[in-house]
Formats: structure tokens, C-alpha cells, sequence
């Protein structure tokens, strides 16, 4: 599963929430 942030983006490493 993909995280997503706070807007429902998908995460990669350094990502912001």
C-alpha cells in the first residue's frame, strides 16, 4: 500500500505530512 500525505499524494522518502 502506498502512504499518502495530507492532501492524498503519495509518499516517497523525505515526504512531507
Amino acid at each position: 500500500d502506498f502512504v499518502l500525505d495530507n492532501e492524498g499524494n503519495p509518499l516517497e522518502n523525505g515526504g512531507t505530512y
